[in-house]
């Protein structure tokens, strides 16, 4: 049983968001495979998000960043570090193609202003 305690934090760890919404065709891969997305679904460092012609993603982070793709995008979740405590981190995320509406959260509300 120690062993599998030990094991779960670490698996929960690699979540860094869940999809809040989610139309028509929609697809994360993740560890070489195409997994389709459902409402509620974890994302993890490294996912790469993929919507369809008429499809599109809302994506709510671990620091309550709000993430948006329309169609035919693809989104790439870089990295994500996040402390709850302090609300610093860092946030990295690449669009390829497609276009994406970001509404920022507690990580970018702690930086300083120039």
């Amino acid at each position: 049983m120690a062993l599998l305690a030990g094991w779960l934090p670490a698996a929960f760890a690699a979540d860094i968001g869940q999809v809040k919404t989610a139309k028509g065709p929609v697809t994360i891969e993740r560890g070489g495979q195409s997994l389709p997305v459902t409402v509620g679904m974890r994302v993890q460092t490294s996912d790469v998000v993929k919507t369809g012609a008429n499809a599109s993603v809302g994506i709510t982070m671990v620091d309550d960043t709000l993430l948006s793709a329309g169609p035919n995008s693809i989104l790439s979740l870089d990295r994500c570090e996040y402390d709850p405590t302090t609300s610093k981190g860092r946030f990295d995320t690449s669009l390829k193609t497609g276009s994406l509406a970001v509404v920022s959260g507690r990580i970018a509300s702690n930086r300083p202003r120039p």
